[in-house]
């Protein structure tokens, strides 16, 4: 069975060369705003033109967009306040294959290269009123989503509008409580390792075999949790949204390379990095929080009320992005 998950995007925009000076998304470039130069693309995709008609790098796999209609015909796009919401139903076109009956295995109908299997995805945008940021949430169904599509399409949008040159950034975003709510899934660490040490003050009475290159000693130290008053929770998450830019991290006073943690899945211990938790504060999984319709693909109200919840959480948090 698929996964049905939600991820969570920051959308900025900044003056070219002048990356920390975030615009107001709805006073840019002389006015501009962001939410109806959204808005206003998908009223024109209204038409039903699919979305590779335009020249975007991202269609070069051979993928067509739209938004979806309901059973009644209307348009699943709706523009509530500071919220877009809706469906676009994307799918691949360029090969043949045989759709089968997969209780019998005869052949229903053969496939052909010009043909697209349209699948769901929601969308939903939340641009607050004079912010210098907003948020995109996109289902994915297992690795599968719109992401770039989305992102190109906004990013040719704005750049054909604007007076002065701009950059729009649409980028992974930490939520501190989504990162907890995935962490409960994940037993506590019995262990800490902390890689590639760099405070000088290991370096004495390390072995030989130990190798010592640009400050960075090849090594681990390795934390109980027993024995040592350790917040996995709150260390990981500033360790997360703290990084930033740099190289190293700093765990109780000790600066490092990378940090990781062995903890149990499914019954089995693992060693999972701070790399490897990232995903963590930026998605949710929703498969067993909603209803499927039948088509086989989640209803639309229990996609809005996971949004809902998420955009919640990004309201009560002092969310960060990697």
């Amino acid at each position: 069975m698929a996964t049905y998950s939600l991820s969570i995007y920051r959308i900025t925009i900044y003056k070219h060369n002048k990356p920390l000076e975030h615009e107001y998304l709805d006073c840019f470039d002389d006015g501009k705003s962001l939410i109806s130069i959204i808005n206003g693309m998908l009223d024109r995709w209204h038409d039903e033109r699919h979305l590779n008609d335009y020249s975007y790098d991202a269609f070069d796999d051979k993928r067509v967009s739209r938004i979806k209609r309901d059973e009644n015909g209307g348009f699943m796009h709706f523009h509530v306040g500071p919220c877009i919401s809706g469906i676009i139903e994307s799918g691949a076109y360029g090969t043949e294959e045989s759709i089968i009956d997969h209780k019998t295995g005869d052949e229903r109908y053969r496939k052909k290269k010009d043909d697209a299997q349209m699948i769901p995805f929601y969308f939903c945008f939340y641009i607050p009123n004079h912010s210098t940021q907003g948020f995109l949430v996109l289902e994915r169904i297992g690795s599968n989503g719109i992401f770039t599509m989305l992102r190109d399409a906004i990013s040719h949008e704005v750049g054909k509008l604007l007076m002065e040159k701009h950059t729009l950034k649409i980028e992974p975003f930490i939520v501190k409580s989504v990162f907890e709510n995935n962490l409960k899934s994940i037993s506590s660490p019995s262990k800490v390792f902390l890689k590639g040490v760099k405070s000088s003050a290991f370096a004495a009475g390390l072995p030989v075999q130990c190798m010592i290159s640009n400050n960075f000693i090849n090594a681990e130290i390795v934390l109980s949790i027993k024995d040592h008053r350790f917040n996995w929770i709150e260390e990981t998450f500033n360790s997360l949204i703290n990084r930033g830019n740099k190289e190293t991290l700093v765990v109780d006073n000790i600066e490092c390379q990378d940090v990781a943690f062995q903890v149990t899945i499914d019954g089995r211990q693992r060693k999972i990095s701070i790399c490897d938790m990232r995903n963590l504060g930026t998605s949710i999984d929703i498969s067993k929080e909603v209803r499927f319709g039948s088509d086989g693909y989640p209803q639309f109200d229990g996609l809005e009320k996971e949004a809902g919840r998420l955009i919640s959480y990004i309201k009560k948090d002092d969310g960060k992005k990697v």
